[in-house]
């Protein structure tokens, strides 16, 4: 509507400060097939809220969020209707929340007062590097989701080493609490380049089940300049009594042991990797934009490129940003660089 000048221009971050005071709101119309109704469960999922948000559909409100990193899910079939329905979310200015919290208590901090106490990607309230723009809005997809029975809601993999010649894994997973009475199965297969290399199955008690699978003969992962990054795929499907396929769930792991060794009067502060020590060599990871739509998913990748490039193996996430997409994360994985990743809590 060329309402918002570009904020990067001149100074024009002075004349768009208004947009974080405002309260502001998003509707539109969507419909929804007979088909999706007629599914035991249907839940509409908020992968990213900025920040303080009231959802309502065709006019009755459904929830609140207050956390711009975590995806919420709310329960509305009983509001939804066959045809045209209708969504609103409300975002409020998180500036009269974190003013009254910071009267209540001080928080101290160098960039804006107050705003430890909102959960949001802390340099929107400006920063040494950046400008001082406080977003709100839809910043990642929301969609319905309709299933039967059960889905897959969390899988864990954690790793044991301590076998010589073979890695041991585990896989925990997690159904939704709605399947806590019925009768589920898992099976995991874990493959490497298309060739299997193991598999387990069982069932799953009050939606809750583990597997474990020994791979011979691992292949190791290792950082940039130092070995090659085989990545590992675990596909988990989570299966009805009849042994129908209910949900499926694929994860990429390199098989890799990393340490941190504290200093001592002895050593330095080290990381080792796979028995190995290691100098860690890289750069300090800020968002690429203070507008993450701004950001085409490839440039991600062609970051983690020039940073391996130019000879770095680690890359710190820094704790005033936010959770970075998965694009990046991969990259990582299949370049060669290590992560050390900051929770959002930064000053």
């Amino acid at each position: 509507a060329k309402k918002i000048p570009d904020p990067y221009f001149g100074d024009n971050e002075r004349k768009v400060q208004w947009v974080s005071e405002a309260a502001w709101v998003y509707h539109r119309s969507f419909d929804v097939a007979t088909d999706l109704l007629a599914k035991e469960h249907v839940l509409l999922r908020c992968e990213g809220l900025d920040t303080l948000a009231t959802l309502r559909i065709n006019g009755i409100e459904v929830g609140k969020t207050d956390n711009m990193f975590r995806t919420y899910e709310f329960d509305v079939k009983k509001l939804l209707k066959s045809g045209v329905n209708i969504i609103e979310v409300t975002f409020d200015s998180v500036l009269p929340y974190i003013q009254k919290k910071e009267k209540e208590r001080h928080l101290p901090t160098w960039v804006y007062p107050g705003t430890g106490y909102a959960r949001k990607e802390p340099c929107n309230f400006g920063w040494d590097w950046g400008p001082t723009l406080i977003t709100c809005g839809i910043w990642k997809n929301i969609s319905l989701i309709g299933y039967n029975t059960a889905r897959i809601d969390d899988v864990m993999i954690s790793q044991n080493h301590t076998k010589l010649g073979a890695v041991g894994i585990t896989v925990e997973v997690g159904a939704d609490a709605a399947a806590s009475a019925a009768t589920l199965q898992c099976k995991t297969t874990v493959s490497l380049d298309g060739v299997k290399v193991g598999s387990s199955s069982g069932k799953l008690q009050e939606g809750k089940g583990s597997s474990e699978i020994i791979i011979a003969n691992p292949k190791l992962w290792w950082p940039t300049g130092m070995g090659a990054q085989p990545l590992y795929t675990v596909k988990v499907e989570l299966l009805d009594n009849q042994g129908r396929g209910l949900d499926s769930a694929t994860r990429r792991i390199g098989l890799r042991v990393m340490k941190v060794h504290q200093k001592t009067a002895a050593a330095p502060m080290h990381f080792e990797v796979n028995g190995v020590k290691f100098f860690a060599k890289g750069a300090n990871w800020i968002p690429a934009d203070n507008f993450p739509n701004r950001i085409p998913k490839e440039s991600l990748r062609r970051f983690i490129e020039d940073a391996v490039a130019t000879n770095m193996n680690t890359l710190r996430l820094w704790g005033g940003g936010r959770y970075e997409e998965d694009e990046l994360f991969d990259a990582c994985d299949e370049l060669g660089v290590c992560v050390w990743l900051d929770f959002k809590f930064a000053c």
